[in-house]
């Protein structure tokens, strides 16, 4: 079933992004193919393994190669500022020891959007998969946590975590001319962030002294993610979205390595689909049929 007249939405939230491959691979194994995909951070790492219609591989990423040192570990701080090692992911963790569908994906003629942060602008920046040449790259970019990394430079401009200055990516399917949106989300229906706890200011300015609007952007990140948590529920309550969410909070802390308690939360996201597919069926054929 392709879906073309409404939109897919991926929030990221590190290695919660768990959550959203279980309920992607309850979407595909029900052949639920959107021609429009939104994500940001870890929703993008799950968009790709979603375009590549490859059932598991994003369980397998998040459960086990996030444990992984070759992928994330402490000493990368040191030498190469950062606690990712998204070489090792794209090379040869989608080449040797968890091949990734490139030719499907590459076929696949769904529009996939990342974003990303601008560190000199603060501003969410889009990057389009067939269009961006250096779309891997951006995937990285959006990915990259602040404080555990270091700014990742696509065609001489530098960028961080796109969920920094868009934590839901909907705003932009709305934008391209999408009236209903089918959302991911990684918290929990009554989450919101606490904005008046104090940011780590000194440090920021110590790692990212020289993008000061990116500083900015990071610290108002509070207040951004509330607004659009408040928003996504009024467009749910207004069936514009339909959102598949976590009943309860994830407890997990951003960096989690435990293969354990990242299943569990695989798990969670896979029964969320499953409880709420019938429901899903009933949004998609009521609006794919309207003109």
């Amino acid at each position: 079933m392709e879906i073309k007249k409404v939109a897919l939405v991926l929030q990221g939230g590190a290695v919660r992004g768990a959550f959203t491959a279980g309920v992607l691979d309850v979407f595909l194994e029900n052949k639920i193919y959107f021609q429009y995909v939104s994500a940001v951070s870890a929703g993008a790492l799950n968009a790709l393994n979603y375009l590549s219609q490859q059932i598991g591989r994003s369980k397998s990423l998040f459960t086990n190669v996030m444990s992984d040192k070759k992928f994330m570990n402490k000493k990368y701080l040191l030498t190469k500022k950062t606690l990712f090692n998204f070489d090792y992911l794209f090379n040869e963790v989608a080449l040797e020891r968890l091949p990734f569908d490139f030719k499907t994906y590459e076929e696949n003629k769904a529009k996939l959007i990342v974003v990303t942060t601008s560190c000199e602008s603060g501003q969410p920046t889009y990057h389009e998969k067939d269009v961006e040449k250096h779309f891997f790259k951006a995937i990285a970019a959006s990915a990259s946590l602040p404080f555990f990394s270091a700014p990742i430079k696509i065609n001489n401009q530098f960028y961080l975590d796109g969920g920094l200055s868009t934590p839901i990516p909907f705003k932009k399917a709305l934008e391209d001319g999408y009236k209903k949106i089918v959302v991911i989300t990684t918290r929990d229906k009554s989450y919101r962030k606490d904005e008046n706890k104090k940011q780590k200011e000194k440090l920021l300015k110590l790692l990212y002294g020289k993008y000061p609007r990116f500083i900015e952007t990071t610290i108002s990140y509070p207040k951004t993610y509330n607004i659009e948590a408040d928003l996504l529920e009024k467009l749910e309550d207004e069936n514009t979205a339909f959102v598949i969410r976590p009943k309860e909070p994830i407890l997990l802390k951003r960096t989690e390595k435990n293969e354990v308690e990242l299943e569990k939360v695989y798990y969670r996201g896979r029964k969320a689909g499953e409880e709420t597919l019938n429901e899903l069926i009933k949004f998609l054929n009521e609006n794919e049929v309207k003109k």
